[in-house]
């Protein structure tokens, strides 16, 4: 409740979930699967994070007791525009080369069909298809009316454009209402650049753009920072003062866990 209660007195305008490299993982069955985080809590079984697999002892836990149909109603509750992130058919990046090319069967049965299924969970009225009758089941008959989409998180390069230009023909079609998020990397990359230029090639489509600067920094130019929904959902004005006090109204989850109890969440016998 104290954390509902401090996130509600923040009055953010979006909140992105899972977020960050968490939903990637290291490929072979780690990416977060959001179907793994609705029905009975009772029947979630937890896995060990991109964070955990890393660890030894595996100790950094996702029990997905919270998922996206709490995910959904939090932002209902609170008054936010929900952003969920999704699985782009990549690894990280960073941490792992896991890659299923984008014209494959796999790719359209794990990636494709996931997301569309989760869109249907969150924009289909009752009755058009499993996903919604289970959204209904669980005590919300109503869409959520998704608006935003983000497609991955870390990996922005050649097979990950491939992947979103794929992803978005096949969301258009569907759920043309549905803005996407494309992740660009970090401005004042060659990445960047490439990512925005590939972005612009589609109505609509808004970049996720991670400057990985102090805060200080962050206002040092003409704005305080860039963020994927800039445009759609302004955040703030043009910097006024030189602190992040004056970034008002925006939630930046922290991509990896940062308390020492993380490590040490009770483990799942099934």
């Amino acid at each position: 409740r104290d954390l509902v209660e401090s996130l509600a007195r923040l009055k953010p305008r979006f909140l992105r979930f899972p977020a960050g490299r968490i939903c990637e993982g290291l490929g072979g069955g780690n990416e977060y699967d959001w179907k793994h985080s609705v029905g009975r809590t009772v029947d979630r079984s937890g896995m060990p994070s991109l964070w955990g697999m890393r660890l030894s002892d595996r100790g950094a836990w996702q029990s997905l007791q919270l998922g996206f149909y709490e995910f959904f109603c939090l932002c209902e509750d609170l008054g936010m525009e929900p952003v969920p992130t999704v699985w782009a058919g990549l690894g990280t990046g960073k941490y792992s080369s896991f890659c299923l090319p984008a014209d494959s069967a796999e790719f359209d049965e794990r990636v494709t069909a996931g997301i569309l299924d989760l869109l249907e969970f969150a924009c289909a009225e009752e009755g058009a298809g499993e996903w919604s009758g289970l959204r209904a089941a669980m005590g919300h008959p109503a869409p959520f009316g998704l608006k935003y989409l983000s497609i991955g998180s870390s990996a922005t390069g050649l097979a990950y454009r491939e992947a979103f230009g794929r992803l978005q023909a096949k969301i258009a079609e569907r759920y043309p209402e549905v803005r996407l998020i494309l992740a660009a990397g970090t401005p004042g990359s060659d990445t960047c650049a490439e990512n925005r230029a590939f972005a612009a090639q589609f109505a609509g489509v808004l970049t996720d753009e991670h400057l990985r600067r102090e805060p200080a920094e962050r206002c040092r130019g003409p704005e305080i920072y860039t963020l994927s929904l800039h445009d759609a959902l302004p955040i703030s004005a043009r910097a006024r003062r030189s602190s992040s006090a004056s970034i008002p109204r925006t939630i930046r989850p922290c991509p990896s866990p940062r308390i020492p109890s993380a490590r040490r969440w009770p483990r799942r016998s099934s």
